[in-house]
């Protein structure tokens, strides 16, 4: 996904409701800003994030967690079906002209965390 405010990339993500699983929220997460539905594999990294956003003057203290998953379907909302506000239409970008600074936190993590599914994906 792309920041609406920053054009850089973030990963589709959000908060949970009170009660639910992780793997749950992701998948759910993943659904409404892209459309696609995932099979959670497996816990790949943790990130922790203090960061002010500007647009709403809101300061958050942000816990990351970053999953494999597997698509399960490809077809990506358009911008009328996208449930979120911060971010532009979901859109596939191809990873090998991406570079640290065109995402907007982790970047080096975020590379490297694309990398690997895409060496998984080809295996």
């Amino acid at each position: 996904m792309r920041m609406r405010h920053t054009g850089k990339y973030h990963p589709p993500g959000g908060g949970m409701s009170a009660g639910e699983r992780v793997e749950d929220a992701l998948i759910r997460e993943v659904r409404e800003e892209t459309g696609i539905e995932v099979e959670v594999e497996g816990f790949a990294r943790f990130e922790e994030l203090f960061f002010y956003y500007d647009p709403s003057d809101t300061a958050y203290h942000g816990l990351h967690l970053y999953y494999r998953c597997s698509p399960r379907s490809l077809k990506l909302h358009d911008a009328s079906q996208t449930k979120d506000d911060s971010a532009g239409e979901p859109q596939w970008v191809d990873i090998a002209g991406l570079q640290a600074q065109d995402f907007q936190a982790f970047g080096n993590a975020m590379l490297d965390l694309c990398r690997d599914a895409s060496a998984r994906s080809r295996a």
